[in-house]
């Protein structure tokens, strides 16, 4: 094997891989990367075995042929290369040299039969997407996923390819929900619903990867999720497990909608949380007509409120402060002490993540944001400030 490429193509292609290949795997051959000749230059591959990558690097191929080689120690010495371009080869049965300048490289490989080969596919369940719209759902809904839950479903996000309606999008880690509906243009074959769970690796891999200026094709083959443009093949296992019924946990009403202006919220949450308690982030709202404070405190670091101006919709406030009150006796009449600080006496308090809502407010593009609740114990429903909104979050309250 022998070809010349361009020293930045070649390292953009290793660059690409390096989230994939070595990535805490107990398999030795999965930190290697398979470098192939093809007709209009090489290939780069690699797997984890739950996902696959092919990058397209455009060479002058002097020579067929194909060769195992660590992947992280290839992506060091590609970004060390000091000419525009670099030569490639095998020499020595399984040995690999590169040439760049004065500078020249021997780097041990590894036969290519011993490396897993690239999944096949069927190449025409393949259809164009609007990558684009794809990559803004995923971004919306990918801070509620966890990583490492034993409830595998929790690990992924749910893409829904509903024919007629769009896909919806949502993730959970069961202490606060994100949906999103989106037309990513997707041609779903069959008039029924679709539902996929995406690892959280995988869509970080395909936000990392494709460009939204990129061509970019989606299919579903064998349980698997394949996304194809002119340079990348990506192929994906999908979480095999039922995903909860998330319709069930969107409440269909509220008692009082509260209105505020989304970065005027999102300052005064950075500013108390410098006070909350590390671990658990916590934050005190307290809700009262035309404001919303907010406290942060922590024993070991102190105080710190501020508040913004809400503006309230409904008559459900005024009940739920009655409400509150009614258990604050009481517990006072239990002989609980310090239930709650004279000043907050007439406003009513839930306790939230600071660290969940700023992430929600992260993912709203409307000046304004709408909060929409129903009980202290209930969920509280964040929408964009917009007639229709095709997206909304929930964070659950922090019980005291």
């Amino acid at each position: 094997m022998r070809f010349v490429a361009k020293a930045k193509d070649f390292l953009k292609g290793l660059q690409d891989i390096q989230g994939i290949a070595g990535q805490r795997s107990i398999n030795p051959m999965l930190s290697e990367t398979l470098i192939e000749t093809a007709d209009d230059g090489i290939t780069i591959y690699a797997t984890d075995l739950t996902v696959s990558l092919q990058e397209r690097v455009k060479a002058e191929v002097a020579g067929a042929g194909s060769i195992v080689v660590q992947a992280k120690k290839m992506f060091e010495i590609a970004r060390q290369l000091p000419e525009e371009k670099v030569t490639v080869e095998t020499i020595d049965g399984n040995w690999l040299r590169l040439s760049s300048g004065h500078a020249k490289f021997k780097i041990v490989g590894l036969p290519p039969e011993e490396f897993p080969p690239m999944p096949e596919y069927d190449p025409s369940c393949l259809s164009e997407i609007n990558f684009s719209a794809l990559r803004s759902a995923f971004g919306k809904i990918i801070a509620s996923m966890c990583e490492n839950d034993a409830r595998k479903y929790l690990n992924g996000g749910l893409m829904e390819l509903v024919p007629g309606e769009g896909t919806v999008f949502v993730s959970t880690d069961s202490h606060r929900l994100s949906y999103k509906v989106s037309d990513i243009g997707f041609k779903l074959e069959g008039d029924k619903p679709v539902q996929l769970i995406i690892p959280r690796k995988s869509m970080d891999e395909i936000m990392r990867l494709f460009a939204d200026d990129e061509t970019v094709q989606m299919g579903l083959d064998r349980r698997r999720l394949l996304f194809r443009s002119d340079r990348l093949t990506f192929l994906s296992t999908l979480i095999d497990a039922d995903y909860p019924d998330y319709r069930a946990v969107i409440p269909k009403s509220f008692s009082f909608r509260v209105k505020v202006l989304r970065e005027g919220l999102d300052a005064v949450l950075k500013r108390v949380s410098v006070c909350s308690d590390p671990r658990t982030h916590r934050v005190r709202f307290f809700l009262k007509p035309g404001a919303l404070q907010l406290v942060g405190e922590d024993a070991e670091i102190g105080e710190a409120t501020d508040e913004v101006e809400a503006e309230y919709e409904g008559d459900g406030l005024a009940t739920l402060i009655e409400k509150q009150k009614k258990e604050r006796e009481e517990l006072r009449r239990e002989g609980e002490d310090n239930v709650i600080e004279q000043e907050h006496e007439d406003r009513l308090e839930i306790d939230y993540n600071a660290s969940f809502f700023e992430d929600a407010l992260k993912n709203i593009e409307t000046a304004k944001v709408v909060f929409e609740f129903s009980e202290p114990t209930s969920g509280c429903v964040l929408k964009p400030d917009e007639a229709e909104p095709t997206q909304l979050a929930i964070v659950m309250p922090m019980g005291r």
